[in-house]
């Protein structure tokens, strides 16, 4: 068997494309996080990969009303140009919860 990564190393994986990773890269890196741009994400996405144990980053989401809604759909990071933006939406979605 050939060893793609070590176990023990978190990957989040960045992805780029609209279609998601297949199944043989998905089992090769068992990302912790899979990272995709923010406009290939909908709510049955997010589920899916909570559903498979893989927590959903996405970037980059300058977007106040784009931000809430991915964390209501509990996307677990959001990458983005504005901190303070990013910090506000995360900080109003915990107060709602």
């Amino acid at each position: 068997m050939t060893t793609v990564r070590d176990a023990r190393i978190t990957l989040f994986l960045s992805w780029y494309g609209q279609l998601p990773p297949s199944e043989g890269v998905l089992g090769a890196v068992r990302p912790l996080h899979f990272n995709p741009e923010h406009r290939f994400l909908s709510e049955g996405a997010v589920a899916h990969w909570h559903a498979r144990d893989v927590l959903v980053s996405c970037w980059t989401v300058d977007d106040a009303d784009r931000r809430g809604e991915l964390l209501a759909w509990g996307v677990d990071a959001i990458i983005g140009n504005d901190l303070n933006g990013v910090v506000k939406s995360c900080a109003e979605r915990a107060e709602r919860t």
